[in-house]
């Protein structure tokens, strides 16, 4: 997100900047300005010419044109991304449940705090999986329990976490959803 952000920033700037109008060459040494010949004797011996030309409008706004593309392409594989994850994550307990039917399911990247019902390792595990995104990976947590309590924070859409096995209920408030799951 912080790239976005400072794609984002630059484009603005480079807009900005793009609209500026181009410099232009003076006849002479102005209160703002030098000549290019007494620029070129700091050399020392003088012979040195230069040849300044100005600044180009249009290749900045063409900089800034090709930065718009960029971006355009970031938030298109971000979106790509996006509905990736929502499937992976419904997936994922749509083929834990067809496996192991035994067990209740849940997999999470947000927030959240687990009481599941009797001893880990024996009732219920975890694992962590990372899962490939355009800009690297998101790590999701993984539960299988016989029973117990799922409390999520944060965002609950699928893009985030998904659940399967015995729902009991679900209360949804503040930001937060508790899942209560029973034996199967």
């Amino acid at each position: 997100m912080r790239f976005v952000n400072f794609v984002l920033s630059f484009l603005a700037l480079s807009t900005c900047v793009a609209g500026l109008p181009a410099a232009q060459p003076s006849e002479g040494p102005t209160s703002l300005t030098t000549s290019a010949r007494a620029l070129s004797q700091r050399d020392g011996d003088g012979t040195t010419s230069a040849d300044l030309a100005a600044r180009q409008g249009p290749a900045i706004a063409a900089v800034a044109q090709g930065i718009v593309g960029i971006v355009g392409t970031i938030l298109e594989r971000i979106e790509a991304d996006k509905g990736a994850r929502s499937e992976y994550t419904q997936d994922f307990i749509d083929l834990a449940r067809e496996q192991y039917p035994s067990f209740n399911w849940v997999i999470c990247h947000t927030e959240h705090s687990t009481d599941f019902d009797g001893a880990q390792g024996e009732d219920w595990d975890h694992s962590h999986q990372e899962f490939p995104v355009f800009a690297g990976t998101i790590g999701y947590e993984i539960y299988w329990f016989k029973s117990g309590i799922f409390v999520r924070e944060g965002d609950g859409g699928f893009l985030n976490w998904a659940y399967g096995g015995n729902v009991l209920d679900r209360t949804d408030s503040s930001g937060s959803s508790i899942v209560r799951f029973g034996p199967l």
